[in-house]
């Protein structure tokens, strides 16, 4: 009876413990941040009534705010952050162009002059006189017949600005590209990249281009577009055959992958061009184009504005965002992780 007793105590108390810890569990969780995936951002994102934040690309954002902005009061959206500051100064290397080894070793000097011309492009897009209509039909007239992400309709000359286009060689944004790709790495499953994957200088001297080569160029629908949007308008050729297409971002990795990748130069996310590219074996990366193009929308809360020090306001708060298991949630997941705040991902 007593050995018992000492058991049924014993049991007792291990029952309380569990029940304990569970609620603890419970209650620290409390004060996490709540991420919602929005699986179509032009729709998901109408929505306010859903999130207290939502997190969202251009132009969806502009568009959305625009949208709103006669909306009775609790129903309008308005911009309240910046991912791009919150990540750090400068932003984060959003999308990068890759070239395959190949071309590198049998062309170099054409791949330095396309270099030139993609920064060239990123200076255009980005004056402020930039003719908006150009920009659309250069894009529109290599996306294959789909309707573009950016339009007359939805391009200004802000949202432009908000998609933080730049060229930053691959020499000078290494030690961001690998910050990134670590950050990331820190709240997902994301490869690094070796060294080989940084282009430097062209490997050796090179006659001029063979005119009968044929060089595709593809890049996805979006700023990254817009970044090569004057090498689009002009069909710069760099004395061979180059041929440019708009895809949709989803299928963007099919063009440097398989037994022959059909793209000899690719504009492609940072992470998956380090998941599918990080050895530098077939591809190499000569620049960054773009460096984050996603904002904080709110209804609820229009008068905050979310800052490093005050992101902890995100605390106990559903934010619904893009792309939650892919850059966009894996930053917005960095960013909260960097801020010291507790997240957990909606089932």
């Amino acid at each position: 009876m007593k050995k018992f007793l000492i058991c049924a105590v014993a049991v007792c108390m291990l029952a309380f413990g569990a029940l304990a810890f569970t609620a603890c569990d419970e209650g620290e969780n409390e004060g996490a941040v709540t991420l919602v995936n929005i699986a179509n951002p032009s729709t998901g994102i109408s929505a306010a009534a859903d999130f207290d934040y939502m997190v969202a690309a251009e132009p969806v954002v502009s568009a959305k705010v625009k949208g709103t902005a006669s909306a009775p009061e609790g129903s309008r959206l308005v911009v309240v952050g910046n991912l791009q500051e919150l990540y750090g100064e400068g932003g984060y290397p959003q999308a990068v162009v890759v070239v395959k080894n190949s071309l590198i070793q049998s062309d170099p000097a054409l791949v330095a002059s396309f270099a030139e011309a993609i920064a060239a492009s990123c200076a255009w897009v980005n004056e402020g006189s930039v003719d908006i209509a150009a920009v659309v039909d250069a894009v529109s007239s290599h996306r294959g017949g789909a309707d573009p992400t950016f339009s007359a309709a939805n391009l200004t000359a802000q949202v432009i600005e908000n998609c933080a286009i730049g060229y930053t060689s691959a020499a000078e944004s290494k030690e961001d590209v690998t910050a990134f790709l670590s950050k990331l790495a820190g709240v997902g499953t994301q490869k690094q990249v070796s060294e080989g994957f940084f282009y430097t200088s062209a490997q050796s001297a090179a006659d001029a281009s063979d005119a009968s080569a044929v060089i595709d160029v593809v890049m996805p629908d979006g700023a990254p577009a817009l970044s090569m949007a004057k090498l689009l308008a002009d069909e710069a050729q760099f004395g061979c055959t180059v041929r440019y297409s708009v895809v949709a971002p989803t299928a963007i990795q099919t063009y440097v992958t398989g037994n022959d990748p059909a793209a000899e130069i690719c504009v492609m996310p940072v992470n998956a061009a380090a998941n599918l590219l990080g050895d530098g074996s077939n591809y190499r990366m000569i620049a960054t184009v773009t460096h984050g193009n996603i904002y904080f929308l709110s209804a609820k809360h229009p008068g905050l504005q979310l800052t490093k020090e005050n992101l902890s306001e995100l605390a106990g708060k559903r934010v619904g965002c893009i792309q939650l298991e892919n850059v966009v949630g894996q930053t917005l997941r960095a960013v909260l992780k960097d801020g010291g705040v507790e997240y957990k991902i909606a089932e």
